[in-house]
């Protein structure tokens, strides 16, 4: 930023630089409030091949953009008069350019009283504290409106919505090759390598199959499909229970009721089933989906699985369909 006079109509640019002056913010890193276009039916960019892997429109370049992620510099300065200038009081700041020996142009009709280059940037504040309470969303977008909720606390389940994707197949694990399994879904997943399911039987809590915690190895293009290791060496008594119930000869014995689903931890938060609270437990960004407690017969407005899902009744044994909501907080 800087401010120009002419020596020769200092009324007009002094009142001109007034009403024309811009002064630089202080600039907040707002990650949580990227904004993702995953309801584009022409897909989104997420590799270079149109359908590869599914919902890719293709156009992610396979180059990186010239000149992103360079450095950034911020610096800013004054523009101060020199040791031996002095001040006459009779005259204003821009008739004093010479007495106080203030930068100008060569024939003094112009002259710089300040100036600053860039501004300053910091980090994203936190929504939240470590090992704070994560609330219910206040609103709810009903029939395409951003609505606020009067009653979050009965309006949304207490526990946050996790996915739950049904399991055709667990492969003979290969006890010659990193002791590797696969697992096959239905339907594709929202996995991603790294993240923390457990595959569960909906009848039978006590199913001999794996049925503990797992970290996600590999994840297939299709994303019907992921891999998992499993350490026979490890402390955990949990990798040692799967490695001796499994048999490198068969796949496990499905019943037709199980499923995955990733865990709440994995996402850097904990679900107190005692206190149905949300805590923070992670640094970094944390996403959370909630959905309605209650649901409704008709069909919601917005998209399947991103603004509304469907549910089951136990009560009634029929299809309800609940509103669903996620956040992107910071801890």
């Amino acid at each position: 930023m800087a401010s120009f006079f002419s020596r020769k109509s200092i009324i007009s640019l002094l009142s001109l630089t007034v009403l024309n002056q811009v002064d630089a913010q202080l600039l907040e890193q707002k990650p949580e409030l990227t904004t993702y276009n995953l309801q584009s039916v022409a897909g989104v960019p997420i590799s270079s091949e149109f359908g590869n892997p599914i919902g890719s429109n293709g156009s992610a370049p396979t180059d990186a953009t010239p000149g992103q992620f360079s450095a950034y510099h911020s610096s800013g300065a004054v523009v101060a008069p020199s040791k031996s200038g002095f001040l006459d009081a009779t005259k204003s700041l821009a008739e004093n350019v010479e007495n106080l020996d203030l930068p100008r142009s060569s024939d003094g009709s112009f002259a710089l009283i300040g100036g600053a280059s860039g501004a300053a940037v910091m980090s994203a504040q936190p929504s939240y504290m470590f090992g704070g309470i994560i609330p219910f969303p206040d609103s709810a977008k009903i029939d395409g409106v951003e609505t606020p909720i009067s009653n979050p606390h009965a309006f949304w389940y207490k526990e946050p919505y996790k996915p739950k994707y049904t399991i055709v197949a667990i492969h003979p694990i290969d006890k010659n090759n990193l002791n590797i399994i696969k697992v096959t879904t239905s339907e594709a997943t929202t996995f991603e390598s790294g993240d923390i399911v457990e595959v569960v039987s909906a009848s039978n809590p006590s199913w001999g199959g794996i049925g503990k915690p797992v970290d996600i190895l590999t994840v297939a293009e299709d994303r019907k499909s992921f891999t998992f290791q499993v350490d026979p060496n490890s402390a955990s008594t949990n990798q040692q229970a799967i490695f001796d119930g499994l048999d490198p000869d068969k796949e496990v014995v499905l019943t037709g009721d199980q499923y995955v689903k990733e865990t709440h931890t994995s996402k850097g938060y904990h679900f107190s089933m005692g206190a149905q609270t949300v805590f923070a437990i992670n640094a970094g960004t944390v996403k959370i989906s909630w959905r309605e407690a209650i649901g409704v017969d008709d069909q919601p407005n917005g998209y399947e699985k991103i603004d509304w899902i469907k549910i089951k009744k136990k009560v009634t044994y029929g299809i309800k369909r609940s509103l669903k909501k996620s956040i992107t907080f910071i801890i």
